[in-house]
């Protein structure tokens, strides 16, 4: 059996896009034995009474606190299937793919597998503003990574071994599963295909950015850092994403061993650097991508040594 664990919260139509693109692939394909499970984080929307029109659907509402990791969790609690297949609410899945990870028998053909993914990007109004695959550019090749993502199908076996997701993480959780897969030797496979279309604000966008500094977001991938220092996949997370954390790092290391201020004006300056480059040397947008980058790299930084959030406790109710 195939279980479909879709998480959500105030998706709206782009939920029921959602739902109707995984019917889609259970029809074109003749998919014998499957599950459709939606656990939703408390919306104030209307997304739990649109779904009730789908009577083979689970419905789920979590009722203390949420986070994406608790949502999996839950859905994997209420699950059957021997293959979990995890969908983020403003996905939709793209029919074709399904043969790509999957035998004529309906067996997972990969123990860990996920693919590639075309993101739409709207404005935090909800303007569409085009299209952009979500590793820059098409894969062309398939591969071996650590990165997850909110798409993956894996087998039940393997989520038990681990423990399924960190529930202490409110970001970075998908990270935190993929670093320890690989303790034990399973990377993610991602497929050079296209699996979704990922309706998404755009990632670039300074207002979604603003939000996630004054939510603390930075932390966690601190937190992530120190949880896995010795594990070497790390290293390619650190150098793609966190350069100048390394660096503040650095420098910070530096001036306190020295006792001098000089390595924290170095680092300054190449903030600076990045931020007008960022902005593509528009003095006005110089300050806002300066303050996001040195304010991302101080929450990163005091997540590592300071953020020790304690695992979270499930509570939730099945509505349908």
């Amino acid at each position: 059996m195939i279980s479909f664990i879709i998480i959500g919260r105030n998706e709206g139509l782009k939920l029921v896009r959602c739902i109707q693109s995984v019917k889609q692939i259970i029809v074109q394909n003749n998919i014998p034995a499957y599950e459709i499970i939606y656990v939703d984080s408390q919306s104030n929307d209307d997304s739990i009474e649109i779904l009730k029109q789908y009577k083979d659907l689970i419905i789920i509402n979590i009722t203390g606190e949420y986070n994406a990791a608790i949502g999996r969790n839950i859905g994997y609690r209420e699950s059957n299937g021997e293959y979990l297949f995890f969908i983020d609410g403003d996905m939709e899945l793209l029919p074709d793919f399904f043969f790509e990870i999957f035998d004529n028998n309906y067996r997972l053909k990969y123990d860990f597998v996920s693919g590639d993914i075309l993101n739409y990007l709207y404005d935090s109004n909800g303007k569409y503003l085009g299209k952009a695959y979500y590793f820059k550019t098409k894969l062309t090749n398939d591969s071996l990574t650590s990165k997850v993502g909110g798409l993956f199908c894996i087998k039940r076996d393997l989520w038990e071994m681990v423990g399924g997701m960190n529930t202490k993480y409110r970001r970075s959780q998908d990270l935190d599963l993929g670093l320890r897969l690989i303790k034990h030797g399973v990377k993610l496979f991602r497929k050079k295909e296209i699996f979704v279309i990922h309706h998404t604000i755009d990632y670039a966008e300074k207002r979604r950015l603003i939000k996630m500094l004054f939510k603390g977001d930075f932390l966690y991938r601190g937190m992530l850092y120190r949880n896995h220092i010795f594990n070497r996949a790390i290293i390619a997370m650190l150098l793609r994403w966190d350069y100048s954390f390394l660096l503040l790092l650095f420098c910070t290391s530096i001036s306190l061993a020295f006792k001098s201020f000089m390595p924290i004006f170095i680092y300054i300056f190449f903030v600076l650097v990045r931020a007008f480059l960022r902005s593509s040397g528009r003095i006005i947008k110089l300050l806002p991508e300066f303050c996001l980058i040195l304010f991302g790299d101080l929450q990163v930084l005091l997540g590592l040594f300071f953020f020790y959030p304690k695992q979270k406790e499930i509570f939730y109710e099945r509505i349908q």
